[in-house]
This record gives C-alpha cells, sequence and structure tokens, in this order.
C-alpha cells in the first residue's frame, strides 16, 4: 500500500500505519487483499466533514485506487472507518454487501487504544532550518576534488601507453627505413605479380615414384578389390630381426589402403616408416 498524495492535515507516515492495522483486521474474516502491495491512495483536504470513493477489485489504468478527503476537525473513529468502508470496495463488495461502518465495536476499541485520538495523526510543523552553506560548499569542493583526481590519474595512464605506443612505432619505423629505399616506402603501388595456379599434386603417382626409389617397396592394385579402392605395399626387404613384422598392418606381410587411408595419407605413412627403418631416399 502507498499513499501517492497527501494534502490533508493529517501525518503520512502515521496514516500509513493505522491503515495497514486495519488491513490486518479486515483481512482475518476477508483475506489479504490480494493487490494490497500495489494499493494506491490519495488524500485530499477537506474543509468540513469526510468522503470517499474507490474502484470495485483492481481497476488498471488509473492513478489511484482509492480516494479519501477529510477535514482536519476529524475524529480517529471516522478516519478509520472511512479508510474500512473504502477498502471493502477494493474487495469487490458494494454497499449493499456491507455494513456502512465496517468496524466493530472491539477492531474499534484496539485502534483507540493504540493509537489514543485523532490528534497523534496530525501533521507537525517542523521550523526550516537554515543551511549551512559553508559547509555545503566545502564539501561540494571536495567532490570535485576526488573527480579531478580520478581524472588526472586517468589521464597519466592513458600518456603512459601512449608513449610506450610511440617507442614501438619509431622503432617499426626505423625498421622499414634501413631495410626499404626510398621509392619503395612512398609508392602506392607494388609491382604486379600474377598468382600462380596451386599445383595439384597426384599422390597416387607419387607412390609409385617412392616405390620406384626404395628396392622390396611394390605398389599393386588388385582388380577384385577396385570397389575398396584397394592398395598393397609389399615390404619384405624391411622385415628383419630387428623389426619383425613392423610393417604389417594385418600379419601378412602387407600394408593395405582403402577405406582407411587416402593416398595421400598412405604416402606420409611410408615416408614415415622409412625414416624409422632408415631406408627413406629422397629423389
Amino acid at each position: 500500500m502507498k499513499i501517492i498524495k497527501n494534502t490533508s492535515a493529517f501525518d503520512t507516515v502515521k496514516l500509513k500505519t493505522l491503515y495497514s492495522h486495519i488491513h490486518r483486521e479486515i483481512s482475518k474474516s476477508e483475506g489479504k487483499l490480494r493487490y494490497w502491495k500495489t494499493l494506491k491512495i490519495q488524500i485530499w483536504q477537506k474543509k468540513h466533514g469526510y468522503s470517499g470513493h474507490a474502484y470495485l477489485d483492481k481497476y488498471y489504468g488509473v492513478n489511484h485506487d482509492m480516494h479519501l478527503s477529510m477535514s482536519e476537525d476529524l475524529s480517529l473513529y471516522h478516519i478509520a472507518q472511512l479508510f474500512a468502508h473504502e477498502l471493502m470496495h477494493n474487495y469487490g463488495y458494494e454497499h449493499s454487501q456491507f455494513r456502512h461502518h465496517p468496524l466493530d465495536e472491539k477492531q474499534m476499541a484496539i485502534i483507540t487504544d493504540k493509537f489514543t485520538d485523532a490528534d497523534y495523526f496530525k501533521k507537525v510543523d517542523k521550523p526550516k532550518q537554515p543551511i549551512n552553506k559553508v559547509a555545503k560548499n566545502y564539501k561540494q569542493l571536495q567532490s570535485r576534488q576526488a573527480n579531478l583526481l580520478k581524472k588526472q590519474k586517468q589521464y597519466e595512464s592513458n600518456l603512459k601507453r601512449i608513449a610506450n605506443s610511440m617507442k614501438k612505432i619509431e622503432r617499426k619505423l626505423k625498421h622499414y627505413e634501413k631495410i626499404y629505399d626510398e621509392d619503395r616506402l612512398t609508392r602506392k603501388h607494388d609491382e604486379y605479380i600474377p598468382k600462380q595456379p596451386k599445383v595439384k599434386i597426384d599422390w597416387y603417382e607419387e607412390i609409385k615414384k617412392l616405390a620406384d626409389r626404395h628396392q622390396g617397396l611394390k605398389v599393386e592394385q588388385y582388380e577384385e578389390y577396385n570397389e575398396y579402392n584397394s592398395l598393397f605395399f609389399e615390404k619384405d626387404v624391411y622385415i628383419d630381426g630387428n623389426h619383425p613384422d613392423y610393417w604389417d598392418y594385418d600379419k601378412t606381410g602387407t600394408y593395405p589402403c582403402g577405406r582407411r587411408y587416402t593416398w595421400q595419407q598412405l604416402y606420409k605413412l611410408t615416408v614415415q616408416e622409412l625414416k624409422d627403418l632408415d631406408r627413406y631416399v629422397e629423389e
């Protein structure tokens, strides 16, 4: 619950205390108002008597849910009953569904015992204290000084970073001036050199060349394995007592290449094996 405006003779904070107490009393029979936390009340000063209106249940799109008008000579009984009456409308009740004064004698006795009378809720005019301008100005100067020191520290950090960047740039400039002549440093366009097309390597041909350079390394492609693109390397010459079955993939003296390896992968594998055995010969 929030009092969004109060031009009456009664204190806003103290009225909120009273209204919260009344809501707790009514909620014992009606339950807590579902939008109590967002309930908005505005209070106006009235010359004589009191009046009020409230929306049935929550009414969205308006500035307030309840409006109260109260004169300064109003009694505690009428202040409490006025709010309780409009609160029942907020619960969704029409006039024919509840008493004009919803609070009973017992509930009013508790309120009277707790708050005594309406004078408790009257606003107390506090004399306006003159502002100490010296202290105010001094505090503003301190805040300004702190901001300037913060900016100074940031600027010094930026200057240091700029100086380090300048040193790096100067070193690079000297390096360029040392290795390039004036023409290369100043002309806009460089000499056009057409890009050479990338040479595609036929790895199958490379494998056959590798087999020609190494005795005992034989390439055979069998017709019955064409669907698997199979390739076999016979390496019997390199199988000795120190390296038994070193190259055997399937323990038959052959190294198959099909779906497991591409021609490029097999070429690199074979070169690596030859290097490991100190048998590799470059072309």
